[in-house]
């Protein structure tokens, strides 16, 4: 990942400190209480990432077992035999949206089924997919 940590996270920041350097040369002409704001929206964003139920590296379970059908989440039908309530997954990313934070997972269970023996193989570990998740479906263990 380019970032090491959440990429949202490392966006905000990185949006931070640009503004800061716009900040700073706008302070030479008097607007330096900007900084003083800035200052406070940088300790809010960490502030946020820091009280997700759920850090980068953390491993979690699914709490429920998502729809997935041909009308909802379509492109998950091919996991859903392993998107299923108990399911172990590690956190990759964080975000928030909507008012709720939000896990990127990485499943080392993540299988495929073979149409036609039925035989479910394991996806190797650096070709696993990442799925999202909101809060109310994760929990850490």
């Amino acid at each position: 990942m380019k970032y090491g940590r959440t990429a949202s996270l490392a966006v905000a920041r990185d949006v931070a400190a640009s503004a800061k350097t716009a900040l700073d040369t706008l302070s030479r002409v008097g607007i330096s209480d900007m900084q003083f704001h800035l200052r406070k929206i940088e300790g809010y964003i960490a502030g946020l990432f820091a009280r997700s139920p759920f850090q980068v590296g953390d491993t979690v379970e699914l709490t429920k077992t998502p729809t997935i059908t041909k009308d909802e989440s379509y492109g998950w039908l091919p996991s859903k035999h392993f998107l299923v309530a108990g399911a172990i997954g590690r956190v990759q990313e964080i975000d928030f949206d909507d008012g709720k934070f939000v896990a990127y997972l990485t499943f080392e269970n993540e299988s495929w089924v073979d149409q036609h023996t039925q035989q479910v193989h394991l996806v190797e570990p650096d070709r696993r997919g990442v799925y999202s998740f909101t809060e109310e479906f994760v929990r850490k263990i």
